[in-house]
């Protein structure tokens, strides 16, 4: 992300803290930005060195999955960025984390190859 779109988005977000310190009046996209740009920025300092990688991999794992435009070739390399995801998942977070849905993130690189990016407008 840019430096300037940053903090422009980060100086907007201020706006939507509210004084009971909930985020009030947020739209899908930003909490897609917060996930996927401020989170891993936040997490640097709060966890533990393998729990932090782990989710900060996933996030970098959705905003691949999520780019405007994919190279065919990279898809190769993000099904074993997500193999290796849920493998630090695994031994970070306990077996009750992990249900059905969790493993469904294997299955987005298929879908990813088969129907082409996220964002096709």
């Amino acid at each position: 992300m840019n430096p300037k779109t940053f903090a422009h988005y980060v100086f907007s977000l201020r706006k939507k803290v509210h004084k009971d310190g909930d985020l009030k009046g947020m739209k899908s996209h930003d909490f897609h930005v917060m996930m996927q740009d401020i989170l891993p920025l936040c997490m640097q300092h709060l966890m533990f060195k393998g729990c932090r990688m782990a989710i900060i991999r996933l996030n970098r794992v959705f905003k691949n999955l999520c780019n405007k435009v994919v190279d065919l070739n990279t898809i190769t390399n993000l099904k074993e960025d997500v193999a290796m995801t849920m493998v630090l998942l695994e031994q970070q977070f306990p077996p009750s984390f992990f249900y059905i849905m969790t493993h469904f993130l294997i299955h987005l690189v298929e879908e990813l190859k088969i129907c082409g990016p996220v964002h096709t407008c």
